[in-house]
């Protein structure tokens, strides 16, 4: 342990330990993902596991979930030595998981979601008054209200996952795992699941938690165990951890007094000079109403308001994936209405969607190929050599520190973590050599190094000249990143602030409507 670090608590007895891993490992092939993991998880206690992506914590929740089968190491469950070779076999020890991509029918109910697979019958047929009451219980016994009858895919994505919760602890597991269930939410989203988690901790439930945002794990953990290249380096008491130190673990280093984020502000509020990368005058679709702004050449514009206002929205209708239904829009000065994200290509506008996993990337291909995919749209014919689109694989895994297994461009983009794949969209993008890019929550799911590496990306193209538009629930990364913000509220553009406007203050007061 380093010294100045946080150092691990005393080791409590082994009767108040709902769950001990001794020495877990996991190799694949010749690569060891996971080396010597010990971790205990209290009664009625949470653990914050942290850790960059690709630091392991994937790997090592899948082991405890019975996912994956671990190649060394022991498990233990109140005391007991168990094996969790399937998720049956953990569900049965008292382990349940929600992970960040929800498992639930949005064409099913709330009450059939919760019973899924696992419905009361009778004569062989369905009880499904039966369904609805064992629903509404179980409901009521979280204190929680979703109505049953609705399809789940009408609900709120906060709504959504607190269904999920509800079907995981229906059966009173003793181990509840979290893997990022706030990763796609607002922070008043967020805190309906932390109340939801302070009253199962309440009731003798033992919480294994993940986030990257370190306010989130100061909130609900007691505990904490720092993952990096696939070994435990750090453990404590979360009140005992100092922030800069969680940091310091998790990239083996520590931070910069001044980080990315704030030199890019630096650089991002001197107001550029120089013709308009890109106009927009009363942009409206189905969505968004009324939203007018210019960007010049260097400047970095957020878009900010809370989940739903029309962010993503807007951003969409920018690169031609929302039809327009008025307004207009010129790119450096020549009238631009793309039809498709494709077209605006062309025109020199490149687009890194939300979800990377249905959107931004091609799952079937490897690294290289993805990397190369927006680049051949612009060229003709769509092709690209073969030693061309190694080349330039190579330069960004290079320049954006993409972590690939062995290094090798050839790797498919599958087996990269979610910020090593936000890297490799982002690549995607920038070999198209676009004058404006659009953003939209770049940084979302992603470990903290790698938002300080995307914010790092985000200056360097301000600095090239381009035009950036950043989309993010974050207020504190549009505070930080950009010299200009349109706020967005219920469709309507509520206000575009600049300079010593942007504050915390002003976003919140204009993103919820209320401007005074």
């Amino acid at each position: 342990m380093k010294p100045g670090l946080a150092q691990p608590p005393a080791r409590n007895e082994s009767r108040q330990l709902v769950l001990e891993t001794i020495g877990l490992t996991k190799r694949y092939g010749a690569v060891t993902v996971l080396s010597d993991v010990s971790l205990q998880l209290g009664r009625s206690s949470v653990l914050a596991l942290v850790g960059e992506n690709g630091a392991g914590k994937s790997t090592l929740l899948k082991i405890i979930s019975g996912a994956v089968s671990g190649d060394g190491g022991r498990i233990r469950i109140n005391s007991e030595d168990v094996s969790l070779d399937s998720p049956s076999s953990a569900n049965s020890a008292g382990v349940a998981t929600v992970y960040q991509e929800l498992s639930l029918q949005p064409d099913m109910t709330v009450a059939e979601n919760l019973f899924l697979g696992d419905y009361p019958r009778r004569a062989g047929l369905i009880e499904w008054k039966s369904v609805r009451r064992g629903a509404a219980a179980s409901l009521d016994e979280l204190g929680v209200q979703v109505p049953l009858d609705t399809a789940v895919g009408r609900l709120s994505l906060a709504e959504q996952y607190i269904v999920e919760i509800a079907k995981a602890v229906r059966h009173q597991p003793s181990i509840l795992i979290l893997d990022e269930p706030t990763a796609a939410l607002d922070a008043d989203d967020s805190e309906r699941i932390f109340r939801l988690m302070d009253d199962l901790k309440a009731r003798g439930t033992s919480m294994i938690f993940v986030s990257h945002r370190l306010s989130e794990l100061y909130r609900v953990a007691d505990s904490f165990v720092v993952l990096r290249d696939g070994r435990e380096v750090a453990s404590g008491r979360m009140e005992d951890a100092a922030p800069d130190d969680l940091v310091a673990n998790m990239l083996g280093r520590r931070a910069q007094a001044t980080s990315p984020a704030r030199d890019a502000a630096r650089s991002a509020r001197v107001t550029p000079t120089g013709t308009y990368a890109l106009e927009v005058r009363d942009l409206a679709t189905q969505q968004v109403n009324g939203v007018s702004f210019s960007g010049r050449a260097g400047q970095v514009i957020g878009v900010a308001g809370l989940r739903g206002s029309g962010q993503s929205d807007l951003c969409r209708a920018l690169v031609g994936a929302e039809p327009l239904t008025g307004g207009t829009m010129k790119i450096q000065g020549q009238d631009y209405r793309p039809r498709t994200p494709s077209q605006a290509l062309r025109s020199g506008v490149a687009f890194v969607p939300v979800d990377r996993k249905t959107q931004g990337i091609f799952a079937n291909l490897s690294v290289a190929q993805n990397i190369s995919m927006c680049q051949t749209v612009k060229t003709a014919p769509r092709v690209i050599a073969r030693g061309d689109e190694r080349r330039i694989a190579e330069a960004y895994r290079d320049s954006l520190s993409i972590k690939l297994p062995e290094g090798r461009v050839e790797s498919s983009i599958t087996a990269l973590s979610g910020g090593n794949q936000q890297k490799v969209v982002l690549a995607k993008c920038l070999a198209s050599a676009p004058s404006v890019v659009v953003l939209s929550e770049p940084t979302r799911g992603v470990d903290i190094s790698a938002k300080m590496q995307i914010h790092t990306v985000i200056k360097q193209l301000a600095d090239e000249g381009m035009c950036v538009i950043v989309s993010s629930p974050e207020i504190e990364e549009l505070t930080s990143l950009c010299s200009s913000v349109v706020v967005m509220h219920r469709g309507e553009m509520t206000a575009y602030l600049e300079a010593d406007e942007i504050n915390e203050h002003n976003i919140l007061r204009f993103a919820s409507g209320t401007e005074s």
